[in-house]
């Protein structure tokens, strides 16, 4: 008597093939988002001084309002969240903006 619904498989034939992965999506984990690495944030920190200084130059001798300065650093990091939000926390301390290549007051970064 043959039951119903059990698959024998030492019967079955298949052709043998080779798994080919073309692209990642996402690795196991995921990011933290958080980095720690101390030479990243130097790294990190010249790239926002290089943005700072390039958006200064186009501004010209008037400077650049810190709440337009905001907007021109978000459009730069906007496809990195990550990178936006180490952007912002900068930003919103005075302290990079008191101590940069530039002058910092009255709210503008000349």
């Amino acid at each position: 008597m043959k039951k119903k619904g059990i698959i024998r498989w030492n019967d079955r034939k298949y052709e043998e093939t080779i798994l080919i992965v073309d692209s990642i999506i996402a690795l196991p984990g995921g990011e933290s988002g958080k980095v720690t690495n101390e030479a990243s944030d130097d790294e990190f920190e010249g790239e926002m001084v290089g943005i700072v200084m390039e958006a200064l130059e186009k501004a010209g001798d008037k400077g650049i309002p810190k709440k337009d300065l905001v907007k021109v650093v978000f459009n730069a990091f906007k496809t990195d969240k990550v990178k936006v939000s180490k952007a912002m926390g900068l930003l919103g301390n005075d302290e990079f903006l008191k101590n940069g290549p530039w002058t910092f007051e009255g709210g503008v970064v000349k």
